[in-house]
């Protein structure tokens, strides 16, 4: 599983990262996390991250 780290790591006041959209447990774990967890984040962040990602396009 590809992880959604853009490189661009800065946590919010909610321990969210700005750029991925992960917690920081969600970061810390991700190794440890099976193949459905991942999956299940990666459901949850990619339509945020290409959100923004078009609205930088634009």
């Amino acid at each position: 599983m590809i992880s959604p780290c853009l490189a661009q790591c800065k946590l919010d006041e909610d321990d969210n990262c700005s750029g991925c959209f992960r917690s920081r447990e969600e970061i810390m774990m991700w190794t440890k996390f099976s193949e459905a967890q991942r999956e299940a984040i990666m459901a949850r962040v990619t339509p945020v991250i290409n959100s923004k990602l078009a609205s930088h396009k634009n």
